[in-house]
């Protein structure tokens, strides 16, 4: 095994980054209320900062509704290395 996964802390921040993977993978953003606070930020590259976990979640509830609408599929992966 890796010295990487011999530490409790970097298994809670893997176990944070699949909620995200299965948040998009479900395109449920609900999934996402579980690991972001109240007050949340969240930068894109093309809007406003989002502001608070509600702008934040609405953004995402937009986006999985297009694809649902195209019928795609989105997944996120996270690489340290």
């Amino acid at each position: 095994a890796s010295s990487y996964a011999q530490h409790p802390e970097d298994q809670h921040i893997d176990q944070l980054y699949e909620s995200f993977r299965k948040s998009f993978q479900t395109t449920d953003p609900q999934i996402m209320r579980k690991i972001y606070w109240e007050d949340s930020q969240y930068l894109t590259f093309e809007e406003p900062i989002r502001n608070g976990i509600e702008e934040f979640i609405g953004g995402f509830e937009g986006f999985f509704k297009d694809l649902a609408t195209k019928k795609d599929q989105a997944d996120i992966r996270f690489i340290v290395t």
